[in-house]
């Protein structure tokens, strides 16, 4: 058989996310040459390894036996790999971060141009994924570290927790919401409502809106912060977002920001990574610049294990 880690990898990205498309897209491969690879994958196996089906792929008996023996594969290689790239005075491989919208707007930018003033020949590749999928990127080893947002289960990873961020609505000038001192869920939910698609904080808030038994229309559901406050300026719907994001947006554009009276108004943000005996030099690098950031402290004096949650 003539298959490599590569194989590997783009097998498990095909079974998790169901999508020949979507798996190749996410190890960087054309649809084309994702498409032989599995064929000659299944060729050499002497077997089918999905269902072809119109809701996308599924696994076969055989592709549920060669996931776990895949899963175990790379997860000896990446072991393997941090474990060398750790020694290292520098590690020449790429830091790989997944990050939450948030996140990827305002905490990686400033970290990473610190990073670059220590060395300016550090590679980075950042990835946008909700909670569970950066959750998921780490067990999977398809990331070194995860900036994310509440309290999903860890999975037994470990965890920074090093801001706690209140959320806020935003609105354009001269709304009726301006005249609201403390505005609550009830009188936001009023108005069209405007999103991050495939975010964590838009579930959070669905699930508020649910349990507190209202009605919520989301009215545009877009990918990163900018557009909606544009479109928050022009009226066209107010935004449950970051209290750290809407102070930022509201020198930008003209809106204006309240924080939620609602006792489950806050987030809390956590650096998630595996164990810390392989992390990359790069990735402590990163983790050190939070810690300096974030706790006003020094990061040589204080051990990295020390900041972990117990």
């Amino acid at each position: 058989m003539d298959f490599d880690i590569k194989d590997m990898q783009l097998f498990l990205k095909i079974a998790d996310t169901g999508s020949l498309t979507q798996g190749a897209k996410e190890r960087a491969r054309s649809l084309s040459a994702a498409s032989a690879r599995l064929k000659l994958l299944e060729s050499q196996l002497g077997t089918k390894l999905f269902y072809r089906e119109p809701g996308g792929l599924t696994l076969t008996s055989s592709g549920e036996m060669l996931l776990a023996h895949a899963k175990n594969i790379i997860r000896e290689y990446e072991l393997t790999r941090k474990k060398f790239s750790a020694k290292q005075a520098h590690g020449t491989s790429r830091l790989r971060i997944l990050a939450n919208a948030t996140s990827i707007a305002e905490i990686v930018p400033d970290i990473l141009v610190s990073m670059l003033k220590r060395d300016g020949n550090v590679s980075v590749d950042v990835f946008p994924r909700n909670a569970k999928q950066a959750i998921r990127g780490i067990l999977d080893f398809d990331s070194d570290l995860a900036l994310i947002t509440g309290d999903e289960d860890l999975c037994g990873l470990n965890s920074i927790n090093f801001f706690t961020d209140h959320i806020s609505v935003l609105f354009p000038w001269e709304h009726e919401l301006s005249s609201a001192q403390a505005p609550r869920l009830s009188d936001i939910v009023k108005y069209p409502l405007l999103g991050i698609y495939g975010s964590t904080l838009t579930d959070f808030i669905r699930e508020h809106v649910e349990a507190s038994r209202l009605h919520a229309e989301f009215k545009i559901l877009i990918d990163s912060f900018d557009p909606i406050a544009r479109l928050a300026e022009a009226n066209a719907g107010v935004a449950i977002i970051p209290e750290s994001v809407a102070q930022r947006l509201c020198q930008k554009y003209r809106t204006k920001a309240l924080r939620i009276n609602e006792a489950w108004a806050f987030r809390e943000r956590r650096a998630v990574f595996g164990d810390i005996d392989f992390l990359s030099f790069h990735a402590r690098t990163f983790l050190n610049i939070l810690i300096e950031k974030y706790f006003q402290i020094d990061a040589n004096s204080v051990a990295l294990e020390d900041m972990i949650e117990k």
